[in-house]
């Protein structure tokens, strides 16, 4: 039991930042939708129709996903430069500085700001992968199928704590102090926090071997390559229809709310 307690704490800053990158995702969608779906919001007063709000809206949606895409992959190769600690650690400051930039762009009235600081939250959340990596680095045969369960627990938590943070700590009926902003300095405060927690406390699991090319532009080569193979190609599609699938119902679950219930 003492053995297994040991290793949990010795990967208990990884399973922090996937948390974090996790509900990062998730955190902006009721803050994102009662923004743009209030005309008399100061960040949209100058969006005059339904549909420029409407379109910036989904532009919001896309940008952590879009970035995503080539984020977690560089950051990946990364890791196999740097080492798994390094990398965990700037993405977690980049994690905290998009969170600041977005509750900038609250508080100013500054849409750039909030989408600048969207898309770096995606260029950012290659966190999860790496963590998951050095997870796997620091597992034994005997640890490695609590580890693996652990991983998806604490994935569920960050799915949960996501919108349940953005639309709770947003709401000032709760708290006359809370606002939009609320949740993105909260959000901040606990990246900073992993990122300090990952530099004391955890070791190294990767040494590097070789320096292998780093290509922003290689998930779209690997996405390519994905579909010579037959069968992998049907998986891919698989897969993207079921994101697909995820990605409508749960961002328009949220508006349909929203003007229903407000």
């Amino acid at each position: 039991m003492l053995n297994r307690n040991i290793k949990i704490g010795a990967i208990a800053p990884c399973l922090l930042a996937i948390i974090i990158d996790v509900f990062g995702y998730g955190l902006v969608y009721p803050i994102m939708t009662a923004i743009f779906t209030n005309p008399s919001n100061p960040l949209v007063m100058g969006l005059t129709s339904p549909q420029m709000r409407d379109f910036f809206l989904g532009l919001a949606y896309l940008l952590y996903p879009l970035c995503m895409l080539f984020g977690a992959s560089f950051m990946g190769d990364l890791s196999d430069h740097f080492g798994r600690r390094r990398v965990i650690a700037l993405c977690m400051i980049g994690i905290c500085l998009s969170f600041l930039l977005m509750a900038e762009g609250v508080l100013g009235a500054s849409l750039t700001l909030l989408l600048v600081g969207r898309g770096l939250s995606g260029l950012m959340a290659g966190s999860q992968p790496i963590a998951q990596a050095a997870i796997s680095d620091l597992s034994t045969q005997e640890t490695k199928a609590l580890n693996m369960s652990l991983i998806t627990f604490v994935i569920c938590i960050g799915l949960v704590l996501g919108p349940l943070m953005g639309g709770v700590f947003s709401d000032p009926l709760l708290f006359a102090g809370f606002g939009f902003a609320t949740p993105f300095f909260i959000a901040a405060a606990l990246a900073l926090i992993a990122c300090v927690w990952t530099l004391l406390k955890f070791k190294e699991t990767y040494k590097p071997k070789e320096k292998k090319p780093l290509s922003f532009m290689r998930p779209l080569i690997v996405f390519v390559e994905a579909f010579v193979d037959k069968e992998v190609r049907y998986l891919v599609v698989i897969f993207i229809l079921m994101q697909v699938g995820f990605g409508l119902y749960f961002q328009t679950i949220l508006i349909q709310i929203k003007s229903l219930y407000g």
